[in-house]
């Protein structure tokens, strides 16, 4: 729920789902759930619905998914972190993958400068998911960047995966089943989830300088598909104003004479410049 852009983050994430087409949306939650539930409701003000899954301790990302069995049923599921910023094209990438991978599963895969602060995969023959390391040492490398879509039945392959998450040089990490443990399990049935690469950057919010860098990348995607302006009918804009580039003003905005704005830019509700 941290404010990226006078948004939630989870926000922009339901909108990139309900974007391709998905309108069944499972939230797990726990601790302070009710700022969730309090802002998204039944999620018709987002274009769909939402159901809640209670997670009551953090016991992982695999077992997160678990709780949510009743809600996937045996319907195949698009499974993400919630605290993503994703690029346009990254769940229509992944939605496409799992078309022609179906019985096997998919995950989205980064590349980074920087694979200490994630978690590597190997890739082995036809894209199939061999292993993974949480932050192991290195340079530049392949992460997993928290999306997956999984048939239906691979949701009870997560209630087997280990609680202690697979390290090098013996870094202790933190326990819980995560779902990346699932991957070597699948690989040893010959059912190995199936590579997709995204073009960045994947971010996830992990550290308090992060909030900045969101910011910048929601406004630079932002900016792009602002190609023409909007102007609410109870703003007020003077005719001396200057206005280049497409430009958002909302509800009983005012802008004033001799004002220079060059977009693309988003004046929001009551503002007055």
């Amino acid at each position: 729920m941290f404010p990226v852009c006078n948004r939630p983050l989870l926000a922009w994430l339901v909108d990139r789902v309900v974007s391709v087409g998905l309108d069944e949306i499972g939230i797990v939650v726990g601790w302070q759930d009710g700022s969730i539930r309090s802002y998204f409701g039944d999620g018709s003000r987002f274009g769909c619905s939402i159901t809640y899954i209670d997670q009551p301790e953090p016991n992982g990302t695999a077992e997160a998914v678990v709780r949510a069995r009743g809600f996937v049923g045996e319907d195949p599921v698009l499974i993400m972190l919630g605290d993503l910023i994703l690029p346009p094209d990254a769940l229509p990438s992944v939605l496409a993958s799992y078309e022609k991978n179906q019985n096997f599963g998919v995950a989205a895969t980064i590349k980074v400068d920087r694979i200490s602060e994630h978690t590597s995969v190997n890739i082995g023959p036809d894209g199939q998911m061999i292993d993974y390391f949480w932050k192991p040492r290195g340079g530049a490398g392949t992460a997993l960047a928290g999306i997956y879509a999984i048939p239906g039945q691979t949701v009870s392959d997560l209630e087997n995966v280990s609680n202690v998450v697979r390290t090098q040089f013996g870094i202790a990490p933190h326990e819980g089943k995560e779902i990346e443990n699932v991957i070597p399990i699948l690989y040893r049935d010959r059912r190995a989830l199936r590579e997709v690469q995204i073009d960045g950057p994947v971010l996830d919010m992990d550290y308090p300088w992060q909030p900045n860098t969101f910011g910048d990348r929601l406004v630079h995607d932002l900016g792009t598909a602002l190609t023409e302006s909007h102007i609410a009918d109870t703003a007020r804009v003077d005719p001396d104003a200057h206005i280049d580039g497409p430009i958002f003003i909302d509800d009983h905005a005012v802008v004033d004479r001799d004002v220079y704005i060059k977009g693309p830019v988003w004046i929001g509700k009551d503002t007055h410049i």
